[in-house]
């Protein structure tokens, strides 16, 4: 069977992880001894999730939302999944007034971009895991033997939905979310009226 490097770094994390308390809180590293000595990574867990939030996943498993699209075909004509994270883009269409947060933070200016106007890309719009990497990890941890079949079939189950900055503060659940997209689009997106749409290479099709 030809091997995979990726899901080994993935499983090896799984299959080495241990618990200890640090300061009255569960901590985690990942260990090995070889020859005598042993060998440690601390923060195992954290090391996974980023990982994890690298890992490729398919085109059929991005989403967008219908707010997302609209703002975003008055800015640009192009494909917005050319763009992402830190990209500063210019817009060729407006006027378009647009929410520009920084950071975490969930202050925002408003701010009239005509054409011309340069901004960043996710000081705009945003990369949503519809269900959260911190249940994909606990989803990976209940397996009682790891392959690549068991391990695939979590991580496919990986989908990002691209939304404006604004529609992701309005969100709470950010980490308790079942462990299935089309509930979280149905309860939780829906809470909130956020309508998503499936993206799939040019198209946008209706979910």
């Amino acid at each position: 069977m030809q091997t995979n490097p990726i899901l080994d770094i993935i499983i090896s994390i799984l299959e080495n992880t241990k618990y200890y308390s640090y300061n009255g809180k569960t901590a985690s590293k990942m260990e090995c001894e070889i020859n005598g000595e042993i060998y440690t990574l601390w923060n195992a867990d954290y090391l996974l999730g980023q990982i994890i939030r690298q890992y490729k996943i398919a085109s059929d498993k991005f989403y967008i939302s219908k707010a997302a699209l609209d703002i975003w075909s008055e800015i640009l004509n192009d494909n917005i999944q050319n763009y992402s994270y830190r990209d500063n883009l210019k817009c060729t269409k407006g006027p378009v007034t647009v929410k520009v947060y920084k950071g975490a933070s969930s202050k925002y200016e408003e701010v009239t971009l005509d054409c011309d106007s340069t901004f960043i890309f996710n000081d705009v719009f945003h990369d949503e895991h519809i269900i959260p990497i911190n249940v994909v990890i606990k989803e990976l941890r209940k397996l009682t033997n790891y392959t690549y079949k068991n391990v695939s079939e979590i991580l496919n189950k990986i989908c990002i939905c691209r939304m404006l900055k604004e529609e992701d503060r309005r969100i709470k659940e950010k980490s308790k979310r079942p462990f299935d997209v089309e509930t979280v689009i149905d309860e939780i997106y829906a809470k909130y009226n956020i309508e998503v749409l499936k993206m799939k290479k040019e198209c946008v099709q209706h979910v």
